[in-house]
Parts: structure tokens; sequence; C-alpha cells
């Protein structure tokens, strides 16, 4: 028909596939124009598994289309090395002293260059082959029920016809040919239109029976019994012979040819190419649904051909020799044919009703299971926002649909991690963790669990091997890569970017906003700030109602304003804040949560509203009697000077972390007697509270007990070379191994780390008295904007005393 060259659309700037007719096919102005109008339609099939037309014309009397190049070979060139690789006979063994005289072996590349060989281990690796082909075929009996519903019919389907790529996806090629070369008066060489070996009856038998789309189902159906057993199912020396064939013989059975052939992919290939079309598949969806429902292992709706239907098919096609068998048949038992047909049609009836049943049955639990992923992914998002009662609601949802108990345990262990209710986060967790050993979900929130409860030895053994461990939901990839990136963001990018592109969710893209704001901080990248903004925007756009979606979409315009800030550009800074008042408004009805109230206290913060935010956490108090709602509470009323309220606002609350007790040390040195009252205390929490107890010794003024400390505190949990390396660094630095400038060098970074750092130095500058270190020190870390650090709010508390109190504090003495 012509020739394809590889070519390059110069507009495009692509590669494409050229094909040029040949001139020898005499195509004249009506065909021509014919071919255009179904160039033109199969130009409109949008299918993944359609090669599609991009452009036709003419040109110099050339008439020519460009498709997309496909980088493989087609599938009648895989067919023979399949049949080549079966066919091969090991050669015979040769004795040593004869093998010594051959040359060095080479594989034998000759019957396949490197696109086939790529394209048959595509066919048979990871499962079997001939679930491989069933997909395969299926997902080309798609493309074709696609094309069929846009009436277009293909008319040639054959194994020349279909390309393989070497990641295994089958496209079909040249729509529009076949219907232009059935045109009178063309002039063509070797075989009329369509292979013979593939043509239907109704294509051999123009004119005479109706043809219709289910030629290209037939067309199909020989191709799968090729790849089935890598022969075709009509052979002959002749032309005449295999169309003869086609007509009036039907193909052995695959089983006889292949005995791994599967019972149930015999049934689909013969129904298939069945030489009535009434009894084919009536669609090619209903051929590709059939194929999934056997690599699925469901029961499929095609059925074997009974003795009656077999009967029927060898009577039309020998009517003489049927007639006359009938009648005698008729003359010698018309009874008892009578009593057979009923018997074997009342067997047919039962098989039929035991197989809707079946089928009905199969098709109620897949949908069942459907919904069930459907609601469970629905109450990820619920549980991410923190509403205890909507997540309480999902999961009898789910409960009713057949959810086990490892996945209400996941779901209710979720809902307290975003609220920040860490211990019962991790109480539920771990039991889902027993509950559903292999979920790599339920793994990896419960190591950020362990996290954020300071329980770092205890995470520490699971994150190790959370990097191995191969997810398989949606789910899994997300929570894996958000796990991942607050320790490494890079490491945990890659997961997260898989299970947004499975399944592009709201809660994909608030996690995934969630890891870029990780990176931003760390490092200090204003970029990633604006990606996690980007992220941030679409999930608010997918579900604006969302509390923990709104959280991240405000802290990432927290974040990105600080960044702004430093950048020098006030501007964008500014209108980021000033938008940032509408999730604060829209986040209030979580201001009783520790996630809400700190993102709306710390708003108010770098908003310069200081009143706003005492009035914000006193709310929150109100409404939870939280220990977040009372750590900010007490941090406004220090920076205001009110030290015995703040006092009260923390004993209102028993807290079980360093933060509150930390502050509760700080605000205490303030009252009268406060530094022996913090000595007292300090040695009490050290025990049991405070993993940095020289921190509260240092603010006291007593360096070398502050030192001995932080001697005495062993080294984080190996999760993280970093923070590892800062705590050794704070240590020698405390020691005086290495200078202040070596200490900042080693984590500037890293700005969460460098804000940390600044704090400590600026409480030992401030230990010794020398307040304008201190004072500078402080400043440093509060610029950094790392508001997710409780050192962060340290340094704003001491800063704002020191700016308060040049001689503050007063039980140290001044450096002169």
């Amino acid at each position: 028909m012509g020739v394809v060259f590889e070519a390059r659309q110069i507009s495009l700037n692509r590669k494409v596939a050229l094909k040029v007719l040949s001139g020898s096919l005499g195509l004249t102005p009506t065909a021509i124009q014919r071919f255009r109008r179904e160039a033109e339609a199969a130009g409109k099939l949008h299918h993944t598994n359609i090669v599609p037309v991009y452009t036709t014309d003419e040109e110099d009397g050339s008439l020519f289309y460009a498709m997309e190049l496909i980088e493989g070979p087609s599938l009648d060139r895989v067919i023979r090395e399949l049949r080549s690789a079966k066919e091969k006979k090991p050669e015979p063994f040769k004795p040593v002293d004869e093998q010594a005289t051959t040359e060095p072996y080479v594989s034998d590349t000759s019957q396949s260059d490197n696109g086939t060989t790529l394209s048959v281990s595509s066919l048979s690796s990871n499962s079997s082959y001939f679930d491989n082909v069933a997909r395969m075929i299926a997902d080309v009996a798609d493309a074709l029920d696609h094309a069929h519903k846009q009436g277009v019919i293909h008319r040639d389907i054959k194994p020349s016809n279909l390309l393989l790529s070497p990641d295994g996806r089958l496209s079909i090629n040249d729509f529009g040919l076949a219907r232009m070369l059935e045109q009178p008066g063309m002039t063509m060489t070797g075989e009329f239109v369509g292979t013979p070996r593939y043509m239907s009856p109704e294509q051999i038998a123009v004119g005479r029976i109706p043809l219709d789309h289910r030629t290209d189902i037939f067309s199909l159906g020989a191709t799968l019994y090729e790849l089935l057993t890598l022969q075709p199912p009509f052979t002959g020396e002749r032309r005449d012979q295999v169309l003869a064939q086609i007509l009036h013989k039907d193909p052995m059975a695959p089983r006889k040819l292949d005995k791994k052939v599967a019972p149930d992919l015999e049934t689909i290939c013969l129904k298939a190419i069945d030489k009535d079309p009434d009894r084919r598949y009536q669609t090619a969806g209903a051929m590709a649904d059939d194929l999934r429902r056997y690599v699925n292992r469901f029961a499929i709706s095609a059925r074997r051909a009974g003795p009656i239907q077999r009967t029927v098919k060898w009577v039309r096609r020998r009517p003489a020799l049927a007639g006359a068998m009938l009648l005698a048949l008729v003359l010698t038992g018309i009874a008892g044919v009578a009593l057979y047909r009923a018997d074997v049609a009342e067997r047919e009836r039962r098989l039929e009703r035991e197989g809707a049943a079946l089928r009905l049955r199969d098709e109620e639990q897949r949908g069942r299971q459907l919904l069930l992923e459907e609601k469970i992914r629905s109450a990820y998002l619920i549980a991410a926002g923190g509403d205890l009662h909507k997540t309480d609601e999902a999961i009898k949802e789910i409960e009713s649909l057949g959810a086990s108990t490892g996945q209400v345990r996941l779901l209710r262990g979720m809902a307290a991690y975003f609220r920040q209710e860490t211990e019962t986060a991790v109480s539920e967790l771990e039991q889902a963790v027993k509950l559903l050993p292999e979920s790599v979900a339920a793994r990896a929130l419960l190591i950020a669990s362990y996290i954020d409860y300071g329980l770092g030895e205890r995470a520490a053994p699971l994150y190790q091997g959370l990097t191995s461990l191969s997810p398989v939901s949606d789910e899994d990839f997300l929570f894996k890569g958000y796990c991942l990136g607050f320790i490494d963001t890079l490491a945990g990018l890659p997961d997260l970017n898989e299970g947004i592109r499975r399944h592009d969710s709201p809660l994909g893209r608030a996690l995934r906003a969630a890891v870029w704001l990780e990176r931003a901080e760390h490092a200090g990248s204003l970029e990633s700030a604006e990606k996690a903004l980007a992220d941030a925007a679409v999930a608010r756009g997918m579900l604006p109602d969302n509390q923990f979606v709104i959280y991240v979409h405000l802290y990432a315009r927290m974040v990105a304003a600080g960044l702004y800030q430093e950048a020098h550009k006030p501007d964008e800074r500014l209108t980021l804040l000033r938008d940032a008042a509408r999730d604060v408004q829209a986040l209030e009805p979580s201001i009783g949560r520790p996630s809400g109230i700190w993102m709306i206290w710390w708003y108010y913060i770098e908003a310069g509203s200081t009143d706003e935010a005492l009035n914000a956490a006193r709310r929150s108090f109100r409404q939870s009697q939280g220990s977040i709602s009372a750590f900010c509470c007490a941090t406004s009323l220090y920076m205001r000077g009110e030290f015995e309220e703040a006092l009260r606002s923390l004993d209102q609350r028993r807290f079980q972390d360093e933060a509150g007790n930390m502050l509760r040390l700080f605000v205490m040195a303030e009252l009268p007697n406060g530094v022996r009252r913090v000595h007292e205390e300090s040695d009490r929490f050290a025990r049991r509270y405070l993993r940095t107890p020289g921190t509260p010794l240092l603010l006291l003024g007593d360096k070398s007990k502050a030192q001995e400390a932080i001697r005495a505190t062993p080294p984080p949990p190996p999760m993280s070379k970093p923070i590892t390396d800062a705590s050794i660094a704070l240590r020698r630095f405390s020691n005086g191994e290495i200078t202040e400038s070596a200490y900042l060098a080693s984590v500037a970074a890293d700005r969460r780390l460098a804000c940390n750092a600044h704090f400590y130095v600026g409480l030992f500058r401030l230990a010794e008295g020398n307040r304008s270190a201190a004072k500078d020190h402080f400043t440093k870390a509060v610029q950094t904007h790392i508001i997710a650090s409780f050192n962060h709010s340290y340094s704003l508390m001491f800063l704002t005393r020191l700016q308060t109190d040049p001689n503050w504090p007063p039980w140290i003495p001044v450096k002169k």
C-alpha cells in the first residue's frame, strides 16, 4: 500500500510516522475524497490504544497522512519472534575438545531487533503470558468499541495493524484505509482489502451478508487465536483455500494446540470468531469485559457451544447433506430427538440461570467493594479535617459496607493525629498497625504520631523500615510520602507525586503542600513555598470547607509571607497576609483544636494584632481546655508582662509535653522567688518531660549546671542525620570544643535548625550577662519565621522582654 517514514513535524517539533500511499493504488478523486473523510473521522478518535492521525494531505500527487510515532514493532513481528523462540531446538552437546575450536557464543538476534525483543519481553514479564495477552486484547477491544460508537469501522484488524510499544501498550493503526480501498476501480497488488486470514465471512461474501462493526470483532478474535496458539485459525497454501475455510470450516480449538490455554480464554476466542455475526460478541466492549473477567478470575458471560449450536452451524455449512440426514432422523426417531432436544434445552436454561445468578453475585460483590473503597477514600479526607462527629458517621457507613476493624482504627487514629491529640493517635494507630500489618498508611501515620509525641526511640526503627515498604493503595503512597517528607522532603515527594497521579484528591494535594512547606522552612526556599501555595489552592478549590485543607492553605500563606519579607518583597507579603484573613475566618470552627488555634494565633502575631491573638487563645481555651490554647494564652500574657495571669492559664491545664512545662518554668522565673522555684521545678520536670533540661538553667544564668545537663542529654534517635549532627554540635559548643561561629555554620543550611541554634546561643549569651548579643540571636531566630518551632516562640518572648527592659533579666548581672 505504501511506505512509512520516520519524520518530524516542523510546526510542533515532534517525531511522527508518515505513511505515503503507493501511486499504484490508482486513487481516483472520489476515493481520495472518501479517504480524507475517513481519516478525519479516525483523527477524531481519542483513545490510548488508537494511534492518532494528526493530518492528511496530498503533495505532488502523493497522498500521505501523519500519525503518532510508536517506538515498537507490529504484532505480526512479535508473533514471528515468539513462534521462532518456541520452535528453536537446542544444539546437540559437543565435547570439550570440539568446543575449544569454536567461536565465542553470541546470542542469536537475527530474528529480531531490540524493539521486538523488548516487546516480546513485555508480553512475557510480571505475570503469565496468557493474562498479558488477555489484557492487551481487552485494551484493543475497548479502543474498537470507542471507534464503533463514533461510527468508524476499521475493516482490516490484523497483527500487522497493531503496534506494540516496549511498555506493553497495544495500539490500532491504519484507521480509514480499509474502506477507501474497497471502492470499485481501485488497482491493488496482492490481496484485496482485508488480509484473508483475518477476514470475517461477511467480508468475503460481499453483498450477501450485511457488513457492520462486528466484522472487526471477528478479526480481533482471529488475532487473539494466533496469539494463543502462535498459528492463524485458518491456513492454506492458496488464498481460495483460506477463504473457503473461513466460510465453511470451524478452526481447531486452541486447547487442542496448546493445553496451557485456559478453557475460559478459549471460549472467549471461539465466540469472537463465530461465523454468524449474531452469535459473536455484539460489541467490542462486551468482549473486553469478558477478557477482564478472565484475568480477574470472575465468571465470563460467554458459553461454549452446545450440541444444538454445533449442529446448527454444521447444517448451515452443508444444507443438502443436513436435509437428507434430518429426513432420516425424522423418519426413524422423531420422538427421541424431541425428548433429547427438550433435555438439552432445559440443561442449557439451568446453566444459563446459574450463570446469570453467579454473574449477578460477582457484580454485586465488585460493586460493594468499589463503593467501600470510594467511601474509605472520602472518610480519609473527613478524618484529616479532624471533625470527630463526621468521622464517626463516616466510620459507621464504611462498617455497614464491610470495613475491617483495622480500617476503623486507622481512621480514628488519623482523625486524632490531625487534631494533634497525639496520645489518642498513638493508641489507635498502634492497634491499626497490629490489625493491618501490610498497611503502609497506618505505619507511616504511627511514625508521625510517635515523633509528635516525643517517642523518637519508638519511631526510629519503624522509620528505618518505611522506605523499603511497597505502597498498594493511593493512601499508602500519600502517607508514606508525607511521613518521609517530614524527615527528608526530597525523599517523600516521589511517593506523594505517585499517589496524586493515581488519584488527584484534595487530601493528596494538601499533604504534598505540607511537605513543600517543610522544604520551604528548612531550606528557606521561596520556590517551595510557592509550590505549596499552588497545591493548597487546588485542594481548597476541590474541597473549600474542609478544616485540614483550610489549615494547610493558611499555613502556606504564612510561610510564604515570611519568605517574601526576607526577600524584600513587602507588597507580596502584605497581599498574602490580607488574603490569609479569609482563611482565619474560615478556620474559626477549628479554633478549639490544637492546629486551628496555633495557626490563628500565629496569624495575629505576624500581623501585629497581639490583642486579637490573646482573645483568640482565650476563646479556644474556653472551648477545649486544650494544652496548645493554654500555651498561646500564656505566651501572649508573658509578652504583655502579665506573669501571674500567664501562670494561672498554665495551671488550668496539666501538660504532658516539654513545650508547656518549659513555658511554665520561663513564666515562673519572672515571679517573686521565681529563680528558686524554677530550680526546684526544673529538677522535677527534667525527669519526666524535658528533653533539653539545660534550657531553663541557662535562663537562670546557671551556665555550668546547664552545660552538665546538656552533656547528659542523650542524642536524638537516628532518623535524620542533620538533626543528630545539630545535637552533637550543640553539645560541643556547650563544652567549648567549637566556637559560636562554627556551631552556627554547621546548621546554616537548615533554617529550622538555625532557628534552634540562635535560640540556644542567645540563652548562653544571656547567661553570661551579654544582653546585646543575646538580643541579636533571639532576633535572628524570630526572623526565620519558623512558626512550627516552640523555640521560635520562646525567642519571641525573650526578645520582647529585652525590648521592654534592656536590663532583663534582673537575676543575671549585667556584663561590663
